[in-house]
């Protein structure tokens, strides 16, 4: 069996959001705690998808990809995402986390 290097993976991941990507802060709802750092890689969804809540996204939905850092993990309950003063409700949030290594968030937004 080939063993799989994850760390070398999430080295990847990190690179290339950090990379093509830009800085954002996760700000808390209630404005209690620290502003977050982090770096993202934004995309357009289609238009008129069915997003994963279930209802109808409407123009211009968006997900952003949010670089893995220790202790660092979004949540839709309790940030938001802010990028170049632009805010965004976070809507989902899913790990890709092969084997316990978190690679990345993968978010749906709305601004």
């Amino acid at each position: 069996m080939i063993a799989i290097d994850y760390p070398s993976l999430l080295a990847t991941a990190t690179g290339m959001i950090e990379g093509m990507g830009r800085a954002a802060i996760l700000r808390a709802i209630d404005g209690v705690g620290a502003e977050i750092p982090v770096t993202v890689l934004m995309s357009n969804q289609p238009k008129f998808q069915t997003s994963s809540d279930g209802a109808l996204a409407g123009y211009d939905p968006r997900r952003a990809l949010i670089a893995a850092t220790a202790g660092v993990i979004p949540d839709p309950e309790k940030h938001r995402l802010i990028i170049d003063a632009t805010i965004f409700r976070i809507v989902t949030v899913r790990a890709l986390r092969p084997d316990n290594v978190t690679l990345y968030y993968d978010c749906e937004v709305r601004g």
